[in-house]
């Protein structure tokens, strides 16, 4: 059988379509049911399926395992069957798929539990938990993994770490689901999820599910332009509907193929369905599609980094991008300090004041003499990402802490920086193929830094080739030609300069660490400045630098360019290195943040998700006289209320919900100690569960956690409750509000069953419906008091709901 790759770059391939909704229609799959199993009890059932979209023209088919890993196979008590489930899932596919020479997608899903810091689950767990599902359909006869329906990039990037592991030679396909075709749940663009698994080297790229096919037109445009891997599309049939108590979905197979054709003009090479498509959409697919050829898409190479929900390139436009160089404890003894002690307040404060300022990237570096950095620099990048767009600079010279920082990052970082020494080449560029990263190259080798300008070209061209050995592309290699001190060397000022040229001749880009050409000399940000101007003129791109410099930023913005002359150098050295009167006493600048009252580093600690000093300002408030009661209600509650404003605006998205609610319940947890039996205000009681039949429960606790930092009193029953426990332990709780969650278009009219039950037993207690599935037609016809689309739009409903109530 041809390669499935070799067939792309002429073909477009068709996918199947649904497996869990066609289950739900044949009757099988029973509410509460385990899809996966049916590969043990009914596998039969499960290759009649398989046959009959290949029978519709399906040229790839997906295996039945997409929650088959050990952790979504606990809910139902089968994870010790997980590799057997997984196994079969592929055997079975590919029995099916024999004599028709279709090709076998093992369907790997999300594990439904969040990855550090966002949840409990370490980046390390989940690679392994993806290892052993991957292995197992490797095993069964596997000829593609596919990765889909995956909203957190970090966790997608832990699987396809393990994917590229396991399966070898077999080819990997990534997939987001994005809402609206624009971002995912937890912010992240198409465009920042295709530059990382670009340079992961994703063999295809692509995304799924989502709200419909039109949707998702919107995502492909944006992804298309950042990668030069093989596109695919899998939209669902649109959003579920629910008529005559059973779930419908929208999109006709007609309707379904107009669309289709539109992806392959986009320049998308496979082709297929996901929730609510039938064997008769992928037949209608197939007619349309047939015999197209895929149409080329326009790439670009570029430098390029991306943070979990921005991407950062260097072209005309951009140039010079600019690293904050101020997350680096050389020669501050207030943050080597904090940094022994394992805080990150200054990193945060630095970290805002960067980004404010206009930096592109932030360099983080916490290398002190003493401090495990493998430990500290995953903290300090945990607490850059919680407060920062702003794409990642990983500054260390231990390969260790670098790997631990490659795993914290969600999105495309930069490692500062790999030199000429083979063992620095040997450990860092490994890192950055598997990871996905740029990499920042150094002039110099075991010898040093060459004199001139010519040697040091050629160490990075050694690099180059070596990286490119591996397969990093040229585009994700930034050289720096290094900026020595002209008060010790003069004239290797002319030769970092020439470097530059040089560089820029051969299409590499540059930077420089640019404050390194002052040391020891008075006068320093002058200087700084009009070298970093000449060295914008011979070509700089990049300048590591300290981004509340205003001076260097309005050097960074000017127009016209000096002349790259010799007389220019010698015109600098002669000014930056003449006699220069000492300046009078200069005043301190003050640092962010430093001489904030108490109250306003708690509304900061709420607004940035710091969960490691709230506590700390909790007690300095309480000292300082502030009633427990007043510190929740006037400034964690509002600070509160802004995330939410904040989160509409999409200004914040989910991770910088998650982690302000963690926060203020740490905040509020210290606070209740204080709280005398009866001073708390009565807001309301909420009963909130995961309908019956239904595993997930991420979106649920999101929900419960923002709604106990506003005060209400939340009684969580968990996942899968059936709908007569749901109304008893509402009634014997004296609730006010029913919440009901669902994942699942096959569990979702649990919801409806709940609803009928109070009405028939004439109890007339506030509904309030969500989930990934649910929409506001499906609420209100189910005849729930309310639909929230998130967290934040849950507690404006609550307020609504509790003062109908009252």
């Amino acid at each position: 059988m041809k390669k499935i790759l070799t067939r792309l770059k002429n073909e477009v391939l068709i996918y199947d379509g649904a497996l869990g909704t066609v289950l739900q229609e044949t009757g099988a799959l029973k509410a509460g049911a385990c899809p996966e199993e049916l590969n043990l009890s009914r596998p039969d059932l499960i290759r009649s399926i398989h046959l009959d979209y290949i029978k519709a023209g399906a040229d790839i088919i997906e295996t039945n395992s997409f929650g088959g890993s050990r952790i979504k196979l606990a809910a139902y008590g089968l994870e010790n069957d997980a590799e057997r489930i997984n196994y079969e899932a592929a055997r079975i596919a590919r029995a099916a798929a024999a004599s028709s020479g279709a090709y076998v997608a093992g369907s790997v899903g999300p594990l439904d539990r969040q990855i550090t810091p966002l949840g409990d689950l370490s980046f390390d767990e989940a690679v392994k938990i993806f290892e052993d599902q991957i292995r197992a359909l490797k095993k069964g006869g596997c000829d593609l993994i596919i990765l889909e329906t995956f909203a957190d990039i970090k966790e997608l990037k832990a699987a396809f770490i393990a994917a590229r592991h396991i399966a070898g030679e077999i080819p990997v396909q990534a997939q987001m689901t994005f809402e609206g075709g624009e971002r995912s749940t937890y912010g992240t663009s198409p465009s920042a999820f295709a530059v990382l698994f670009n340079s992961l080297g994703s063999d295809i790229i692509g995304t799924n599910c989502s709200t419909g096919s039109k949707e998702l037109i919107k995502a492909i445009k944006e992804i298309r332009p950042y990668t030069n891997r093989f596109i695919s599309c899998q939209p669902n049939a649109g959003l579920p509907e629910l008529r005559n108590g059973r779930t419908y979905f929208p999109e006709s197979p007609k309707s379904f193929a107009k669309y289709a054709v539109e992806f392959a003009k986009l320049g998308v090479n496979l082709i297929g369905g996901c929730c609510g498509t039938t064997p008769e959409h992928i037949n209608e697919l197939k007619s349309v599609l047939k015999n197209r050829k895929p149409a080329r898409g326009k790439y670009v190479p570029a430098f390029r980094l991306s943070s979990r929900t921005k991407v950062v390139e260097l072209n005309a436009k951009t140039r010079p991008l600019i690293i904050g160089e101020r997350i680096n404890p050389t020669g501050k003894k207030d943050l080597q300090e904090e940094i022994r002690n394992g805080k990150t307040t200054i990193i945060r404060r630095e970290a805002i004041e960067e980004t404010k300022k206009g930096a592109d990237i932030l360099d983080v570096n916490v290398g002190v003499p003493g401090c495990r950095e493998q430990e500290t620099i995953v903290s300090a990048v945990e607490a850059v990402q919680a407060v920062s767009e702003a794409p990642i600079s990983i500054d260390s010279a231990n390969p260790l802490a670098i790997e631990e920082a490659l795993k914290e990052v969600a999105g495309k970082p930069l490692i500062n920086s790999v030199n000429g020494e083979e063992e620095k080449i040997n450990s860092v560029l490994p890192l950055a193929k598997k990871y996905g990263a740029a990499i920042l190259v150094l002039t110099l080798d075991k010898c040093g830094i060459p004199k001139d300008a010519k040697a040091r070209v050629k160490i990075a061209a050694r690099i180059i080739n070596k990286a490119a050995a591996l397969g990093i592309p040229r585009e994700d290699m930034i050289i720096d030609p290094l900026t020595l001190a002209i008060s010790a060397k003069p004239e290797q000022a002319k030769e970092t300069l020439n470097a530059i040229k040089t560089l820029k001749k051969r299409g590499f880009p540059s930077s420089l660490g640019v404050s390194n050409v002052s040391f020891g000399l008075p006068n320093r940000r002058k200087i700084n400045a009009d070298f970093f101007s000449l060295a914008l003129a011979f070509g700089l791109d990049l300048a590591i630098i300290n981004p509340s410099d205003d001076n260097m930023f309005r050097v960074a913005k000017q127009k016209k360019k000096r002349k790259t002359t010799d007389a220019e150098i010698k015109k600098f050295l002669k000014a930056a290195l003449s006699p220069v009167e000492e300046v009078a006493k200069k005043k301190l600048e003050v640092k962010p943040g430093e001489h904030k009252d108490v109250k306003t580093r708690l509304k900061e600690a709420v607004l940035y998700g710091d969960k490691e000093n709230i506590v700390s300002y909790i007690e300095e408030a309480l000292s300082d006289g502030l009633a427990p009661l007043e510190i929740n209600s006037s400034i964690l509650i509002p600070a509160l209320e802004i995330v939410g404003e904040k989160f509409g605006k999409r200004e914040y998205f989910l991770p910088q919900v998650i982690l302000s609610a963690e926060a203020v319940q740490r905040a509020f947890g210290r606070l209740k100690k204080e709280i005398k039996p009866g001073e708390e205000e009565d807001k309301g009681t909420i009963v909130i569960a995961t309908v019956e039949g239904d595993i997930h429960d991420i979106g649920k606790n999101i929900v419960i956690s923002v709604l106990g930092n506003h005060g209400y009193k939340i009684l969580d029953l968990g996942r899968s409750v059936p709908a007569d426990t749901i109304i008893k332990e509402a009634v014997k709780n004296k609730a006010d509000i029913i919440g009901l969650s669902a994942l699942m278009t096959t569990t979702m009219i649990q919801m409806e069953r709940v609803i009928r039950e109070l009405k028939k037993k004439g109890l007339n207690f506030k509904t309030m419906v969500g989930g990934a599935v649910v929409t506001g037609a499906f609420a209100k016809e189910i005849g729930a008091s309310a639909y929230a689309r998130d967290a934040i739009e849950a507690v404006n409903i609550v307020k609504s709901l509790m003062k109908e109530r009252r």
